[in-house]
């Protein structure tokens, strides 16, 4: 087992003045949800919920005045906190990345709520797999399956004890295959990572990454290795999964939430996932929720099917690579409330 290090990467609200252009009218021309004339004065603040209180202060009590404020809000699970409906108080309309979000939010909100999913537009390396492999440090020559999360997003959800888990029952670890974890923001979550580092020292070949990669090796290494699996509790989107069919990898998948709208057995591999409730809080997610628990057998079955059939990984990369739902080239809001 090999384990580099890393620095941590900043996060912050991110602001953006967008021209809003979300829905046609009846000449077929796009206008605001918010009506007609609002494009130029529209702007998109994607910030966790609990944080709409703090834009004012931060900002200034002018820096919403005079504009359509639309709140970029991503979530997990299916139902939307009671505590957090005062995010509302500070925006004229919701866009979520997927539908499942939109379901989960659209119970609470008094505002119009869009699916507005994100648009994969990645620069695919022009490397041979060999050469990317070389460069990030991976071995040359067994079949990769990586999976890739940030430990601020709760390794709870993320799960990557059962891709570990999954591998493990596969049989393939020192047999032609490895496990590449990619890790991010390791400083202020040391417990996870030394659990996560504890669970692998059995598995000959297991890589784990923890420095902080630029996009472009990030897109590298998602190029570079063979499969990628995501065996998540729940996923607002689902963004690495959906990059890893835009470069036509196999994926495998937790057969629930936000990935389950565009990962099925013609593109990829979904994992069954019976629903659990949750015993106590994780974080924002709390005690009383459902979330998938997925099965981490069905998952090494198709890691043996993948390994075993190359022809299948090709079948099934082509497909997810045009997969339109996965990697749309232009962003296609469905409102889920009359916004008229």
């Amino acid at each position: 087992m090999r384990v580099r290090r890393a620095d941590r990467r900043r996060q912050g609200c991110q602001c953006r003045a967008v021209a809003l252009c979300a829905r046609a009218d009846g000449n077929g021309r796009q206008e605001p949800a918010g009506g007609a004339g609002r494009c130029r004065h529209a702007r998109r603040l994607r910030v966790d919920p609990p944080a709409s209180r703090d834009l004012d202060h931060h900002h200034g009590a002018g820096f919403r005045a005079g504009k359509y404020n639309i709140a970029y809000f991503a979530w997990e699970l299916p139902e939307f906190p009671d505590a957090w409906t005062s995010a509302f108080d500070y925006f004229d309309e919701i866009w979520t990345p997927s539908d499942f979000t939109t379901q989960a939010i659209v119970k609470k909100s008094p505002l119009p709520v869009l699916t507005m999913p994100h648009s994969i537009v990645l620069v695919r390396p022009t490397e041979s797999a060999t050469a990317l492999r070389a460069r990030l440090g991976l071995p040359a020559d067994p079949f990769l399956f990586l999976t890739l999360f940030d430990l601020n997003s709760y390794a709870e959800r993320k799960n990557p004890r059962a891709v570990i888990t999954a591998f493990r029952a596969s049989g393939l670890a020192g047999h032609g295959a490895a496990l590449v974890v990619k890790v991010q923001n390791v400083a202020g979550n040391e417990a996870d990572f030394a659990a996560l580092r504890e669970s692998v020292r059995d598995l000959p070949g297991t890589v784990l990454l923890t420095e902080t990669l630029s996009r472009a090796d990030i897109t590298a290494l998602e190029a570079a290795c063979d499969c990628f699996v995501s065996l998540h509790r729940s996923e607002g989107f689902g963004l690495a999964v959906a990059e890893a069919m835009f470069l036509g990898k196999p994926v495998i998948s937790t057969d629930w939430s936000a990935t389950a709208e565009f990962v099925n057995p013609t593109n990829g591999c979904p994992v069954r996932a019976p629903l659990i409730t949750l015993d106590r809080n994780h974080g924002p997610y709390a005690k009383g929720s459902v979330w998938a628990d997925p099965d981490a057998t069905h998952a090494a079955e198709h890691m043996r099917r993948l390994f075993a059939d190359r022809t299948l990984c090709a079948t099934l990369g082509a497909a997810a690579r045009a997969t339109p739902s996965a990697v749309p080239s232009a962003y296609t809001p469905r409102s889920s409330k009359d916004t008229a």
